[in-house]
């Protein structure tokens, strides 16, 4: 009986005695800063997206351009045609867009018509072609990312203008604050 009460006894003492444990305290945010991170984050990760997306868009338009310049050697038409081919053919797997490989496909079987004779080509009208069907809807598209680019560009300079009041509401509220406990 007496081992059982000093047991209960250092059972109680121990509980009654016992601090609860220390709260740790993150640093905390607001829900409206994690949701603003999180809204920039996620930005962040769509511009990545956006930057290769705009970057093959130049590539193709530089592969095409590049076939366009090969066209306007008709000294050696056998040569100029094939690295107008291969150049397609590069703006070609890299190109997204099914407007552009249409095109491209278009221009590209024109050349190879054109290569089964090289001497009698018509490299104007072939540069027109390729202009027409493959360089003029891969300008289309470089223009319409570059804009949607830029519209987002505006909405976050936008949104950083309110940040900015917002912080200095908050600034101004947290001095009065601090000269009012002085």
């Amino acid at each position: 009986m007496r081992n059982t009460a000093v047991v209960l006894w250092i059972l109680t003492s121990v509980f009654a005695f016992a601090q609860p444990a220390p709260v740790r305290r993150v640093a905390s945010q607001s829900a409206n800063a994690m949701n603003a991170e999180a809204a920039v984050r996620e930005a962040a990760r769509m511009f990545g997206e956006q930057k290769k997306s705009i970057d093959r868009d130049l590539q193709t338009l530089a592969s095409l351009r590049a076939a366009s310049v090969a066209l306007t050697d008709p000294m050696q038409p056998s040569v100029s045609l094939e690295k107008a081919l291969d150049a397609t053919s590069k703006a070609e797997s890299l190109t997204t867009s099914f407007v552009v490989k249409q095109g491209i496909i278009r221009a590209r079987q024109a050349m190879e018509n054109a290569n089964r004779s090289p001497g009698s080509a018509d490299f104007e009208r072939l540069r027109a072609i390729l202009q027409s069907e493959a360089i003029a809807p891969a300008t289309r598209v470089a223009t319409a990312h570059g804009l949607q680019l830029h519209e987002q560009m505006t909405e976050w300079l936008a949104v950083q203008e309110l940040i900015n009041a917002h912080l200095r509401q908050v600034a101004d509220t947290t001095a009065e604050a601090l000269r009012a406990a002085q």
